[in-house]
């Protein structure tokens, strides 16, 4: 009896040590991830950099439009001048670099803050703003984000596996204090629960404070000081309730559980401490693995539809293009030209006004002069200064008076023509300006024809050796396939040569063949289109998609009568099944058998390319391919 009453306190002591560490622990960990949460979330940013000529009037507009997307929190505009000094306070040797190029590389910029529930959705976000025309380029750190959901997930879970762990023992301890004070215990009963209450505190300090003391000099103190003292004083709480608890549940007589029952509830108690703290963060780790994993594939897949649908639409769209741009460009040498000339007939009516107007002005003057001198003479005459007199000098002055009025009124037409000329001139020099203005204009869209034009034959010139490239590669395996049939045909007639004939039907049952190796049908038998070409071709094998370094098995035992590298298919594997069956394997890597080697299903023949991902897989019967995919198991993926 009294060996039992000395081993409950040491092992009550031991289980609130250890529920000590466990828990200081615990805390430790939560103010890590929360200190480290903070510091990635207030360190992350998207910079958004904006393509060259982009002023601060359109940065603005842009940074309204970014701001408006519901994923920013806030957005603040970088002048190029900022962005230089803050890499020159990183680095003050960068004003050499800029002193030899011998202005600013660096463009304006926004910096994004994202709000918390975004970061998830950081690389849609950026693939949304890299589509404005405005700007050039999206940088941020997918590590960091991937990080920073990492830690926050496990500051979450720290937090609720404390809350959790809290909140039960709180009411195991409250509902063991109801059952000991229903029970009317006398006031000595309440001794062993104050024993059990000030051991467990005692002994649950002292883990936290070794479990402190061993973790302070690693961190420089800045954890211990994040933790608090609130949670530990809720740590101590917790177990000294724990240990009075502990205490009172012995049996209906007062006395201590037998030591059996000590070490159950110790050993229980200490590994749901252990276990509750890693489960939680794998299983969700793995959950989140997985998810990230199908998006991949989901977001790769996308994007192979979308390369193809573009590839095949590119050349034609670029095509007719540049039949628009060639258009524009005879319309707009068109104009210019008809406005050139009737910049030359202005220009030379406007030479012709001005030649008219100095010959209108040297005329005037001379009317002016010789009309003065006839009326000064008649004026002498009229007023009797004439020395000579008679009856002929009345038609002398009727003559006068006549020329001085015609030439008067020639006078006045030559002003009225000097005006009249003068408003053509200016006239002609407004229509001149005019025409300027607008053959400067058409030539402007005749240079961005002229530019478009060169884009667009770029990018059909690209198509064109792209369709090349295609046709090419098409052709090459065109040609494999072609020398792959004839070396089965000739093994074929050989073998036909020794007596043995076979016929054309596959000899062996449907859905009786195991798969070669772990994957799925990425390109199918017979007929299919290749959309660069938009035309068809014909496929004698299947090609299967599986990891790079698989393992690849024989569907059937057979004898190795081929192995080594084939044209396009790379390194091949044929093995004669018997009864004029045969099975080819292409692009595979560290080829294992040897020539005339018998291999059964199990045998490894060697394994996929790392940098191919893709298996070839073709079936023959007497020299004729057939699909491979009705002849095996029934199912995308083989399993052994």
């Amino acid at each position: 009896m009294r060996q039992a009453s000395v081993r409950w306190p040491v092992a009550l002591a031991v289980a609130a040590l250890i529920s000590g560490i466990l828990g200081e622990g615990l805390l430790f960990f939560r103010a890590q991830a929360r200190e480290a949460e903070r510091l990635l979330s207030e360190d992350f940013k998207v910079l958004v950099f904006l393509r060259e000529g982009v002023d601060e009037a359109l940065a603005s507009v842009v940074q309204e439009r970014v701001v408006a997307m519901p994923e920013t929190a806030s957005s603040a505009y970088v002048t190029p001048e900022e962005a230089l000094s803050r890499v020159e306070a990183r680095d003050p040797t960068v004003f050499r670099s800029v002193a030899v190029i011998g202005e600013n590389p660096l463009p304006g910029s926004l910096e994004v803050v994202l709000h918390e529930r975004a970061v998830a959705s950081v690389a849609e976000f950026a693939d949304r703003i890299r589509a404005f025309d405005e700007v050039d380029e999206v940088v941020f750190k997918p590590l960091q984000a991937r990080v920073l959901l990492q830690i926050r997930f496990y500051e979450r879970f720290a937090s609720m596996a404390t809350t959790l762990a809290a909140a039960a023992a709180s009411l195991w301890a409250a509902w063991a204090f109801a059952v000991f004070l229903r029970a009317r215990r006398p006031l000595e009963a309440w001794r062993e629960p104050l024993k059990g209450a000030g051991v467990s505190l005692a002994a649950a300090a002292l883990g936290m404070g070794v479990c402190a003391w061993l973790a302070v000099p690693g961190s420089d103190g800045w954890i211990s000081a994040s933790v608090g003292w609130t949670g530990r004083l809720w740590l101590l709480c917790l177990a000294a309730a724990a240990g009075a608890a502990l205490s009172l549940r012995g049996g209906d007589d007062g006395r201590k559980p037998s030591a059996g029952r000590e070490r159950r509830r110790i050993a229980a108690i200490f590994a749901a401490a252990t276990i509750l703290l890693p489960s939680g963060g794998a299983f969700a780790a793995s959950v989140r693995s997985k998810r990230q994993e199908l998006q991949q594939v989901t977001q790769q897949l996308e994007e192979q539809k979308r390369a193809v649908d573009a590839k095949r639409r590119e050349k034609e769209e670029a095509e007719r293009l540049l039949r628009k741009f060639r258009g524009e460009q005879h319309g707009a040498a068109s104009r210019v030209k008809k406005l050139e000339g009737s910049h030359r007939e202005i220009d030379d009516e406007r030479l012709r006004l001005d030649a008219r107007l100095r010959s209108l002005k040297t005329a005037s003057q001379g009317n002016q002069s010789q009309l003065a001198r006839e009326v000064g003479e008649y004026r002498k005459t009229s007023n009797g200064c004439d020395g000579f007199y008679g009856s002929d000098s009345l038609w002398e002055e009727a003559f006068r008076r006549s020329a001085i009025r015609d030439k008067t009124l020639y006078l006045a037409q030559l002003r009225m023509m000097d005006s009249d000329a003068f408003g053509a001139r200016n006239e002609a020099m407004v229509q001149s300006e005019k025409i300027q203005r607008k053959a400067m204009l058409e030539r402007r869209r005749l240079r961005s024809a002229e530019q478009e034009i060169a884009q667009t034959r770029a990018s059909v010139n690209r198509a064109a050796k792209d369709v090349v490239a295609a046709e090419k590669r098409l052709k090459s395996l065109e040609a494999s396939a072609r020398e792959l049939a004839n070396l089965i045909r000739e093994l074929t007639e050989r073998q036909a040569r020794t007596g043995k004939k076979f016929g054309d039907a596959p000899t062996v049952a449907k859905g009786s063949l195991p798969w070669p190796v772990l994957g799925q049908v990425a390109q199918r038998f017979g007929k299919q289109r290749v959309p660069e070409l938009a035309t068809w071709t014909i496929h004698n094998g299947i090609e299967i998609s599986a990891r790079a370094g698989s393992e690849v098995r024989p569907v059937r035992s057979g004898t190795v009568i081929f192995l080594g590298p084939f044209r396009s298919y790379g390194n091949v594997i044929i093995i004669n099944h018997g009864k004029g069956f045969y099975s080819i394997y292409g692009h595979l890597s560290e080829l294992r058998p040897s020539k005339g080697q018998r291999v059964k299903t199990e045998t490894v023949l060697a394994s996929v390319e790392p940098g191919g991902g893709r298996i070839y897989l073709e079936f023959r019967q007497g020299g004729k391919a057939f699909d491979p995919v009705p002849f095996l198991t029934s199912g995308s993926v083989r399993k052994r």
